[in-house]
């Protein structure tokens, strides 16, 4: 529940695929060099509720720091 903790993940590819999960009660903490998203939340068809995905994936001016793969993230 909610004493789960993360930080600076790298990788969350295939993270909750096929879960059977409503909701994630933490927050993802993704590191500065996040690799990549892909297939996340794929076939998640009970999930109401997203966590808060927290990291730096823009710059202040809007501009990508890096480009993380998020094909097919939900």
């Amino acid at each position: 529940g909610n004493q789960i903790t993360t930080s600076n993940i790298a990788d969350c590819q295939h993270m909750f695929e096929n879960s059977k999960v409503e909701a994630i009660p933490f927050d993802i903490n993704l590191s500065n060099s996040v690799y990549s998203l892909s297939y996340m939340f794929y076939n998640t068809e009970r999930l109401k509720q997203l966590p808060l995905l927290k990291g730096t994936l823009k710059t202040p001016t809007g501009n990508y720091t890096n480009n993380p793969q998020m094909d097919n993230l939900f």
